[in-house]
């Protein structure tokens, strides 16, 4: 039973795709990132250069309620956590902080708003970054996989 067990735990293993990428905004480089930074860095990218949440939000609608959770306000990660941990308890949108990009460089305020991006792609993280990318060409950013 062990044994089975154990043979499970490395298939599962051996099939994690740890692809890295490459993400070159106006010029600048972060190399060799795993899919959940990849996206990140497109997504805050995109941001920076005044393109709202809710227009990424239209692009990958497929994510529904998964791609952010949001709070009032610009506020920063410890009014955030706090805040959206009460929302959850009070019934809404569960958030789980290891799931979500909220440290305070890494949230994204917009239209009086703080958002938080979601860490979990999966296998659509490749079509996420292309859709964005071929809705907003005019953003000088590139994404490419690279090998390590």
């Amino acid at each position: 039973m062990r044994e089975k067990k154990q043979k499970e735990r490395q298939a599962k293993e051996s099939s994690k795709d740890l692809t890295k990428y490459d993400v070159t905004i106006s010029g600048e480089t972060f190399s060799a990132l795993p899919k959940r930074r990849a996206i990140f860095h497109v997504v805050k990218g995109l941001c920076d250069a005044g393109v709202t949440p809710e227009q990424i939000h239209e692009v990958l609608h497929w994510r529904a309620n998964g791609l952010w959770r949001v709070s009032d306000g610009t506020i920063d990660s410890d009014d955030f956590r706090e805040r959206v941990l009460k929302a959850a308890v009070a019934g809404g949108p569960a958030f789980d902080p290891g799931r979500w990009f909220h440290a305070d460089d890494q949230l994204i305020h917009a239209n009086g708003k703080t958002y938080a991006l979601t860490k979990m792609w999966g296998v659509r993280t490749e079509e996420a970054v292309n859709d964005l990318l071929t809705k907003f060409k005019d953003h000088d950013i590139t994404f490419q996989a690279v090998k390590v």
